[in-house]
């Protein structure tokens, strides 16, 4: 447990730390997002939605979930990105040979666990995967202590 002192003298380094513009810097990689750049709201907006982590913080939950994974002996891979294909191009086997050659990185592993929307659960079962029975898909979305 921190003292009073030893918080505040965090607190006066993180105001230094937040006024320096090369660590407050955008790290998405997608200049093209409407939030480039603007990390507190793009922050809020995923904390809202509740949809998925922003880049900013995938390699710090990233290293969390390996540390935990370790407590309940697995492993973690990193994740391959979402094989998304325009709509323009959709139906012309691009999506199913991205996931073809996800697939054959992964043939080693005794089981590759995926986790789809349910529109999309027909695209992966035309392609080998199968839906378990007897299970559903379970996250936390917010860590807290428990």
């Amino acid at each position: 447990m921190r003292t009073k002192e030893e918080y505040y003298d965090q607190v006066l380094e993180n105001r230094k730390l937040a006024a320096d513009p090369e660590i407050t810097k955008c790290t998405c990689p997608n200049p093209l997002c409407d939030w480039h750049g603007k990390c507190i709201e793009c922050v809020a907006l995923h904390r809202y939605h509740n949809d998925h982590i922003p880049f900013c913080l995938q390699s710090i939950i990233s290293d969390k979930v390996k540390m935990l994974s370790g407590v309940v002996e697995m492993v973690t891979v990193k994740k391959e990105p979402t094989p998304l294909v325009d709509p323009e191009y959709q139906g012309k086997g691009i999506g199913k040979e991205l996931l073809r050659r996800i697939i054959n990185k992964y043939c080693d592993y005794l089981r590759v666990v995926l986790i789809a929307d349910e529109e999309e659960a027909g695209f992966y079962q035309n392609s080998g995967f199968e839906i378990a029975n007897g299970t559903k898909a379970m996250f936390i979305n917010r860590f807290k202590p428990v």
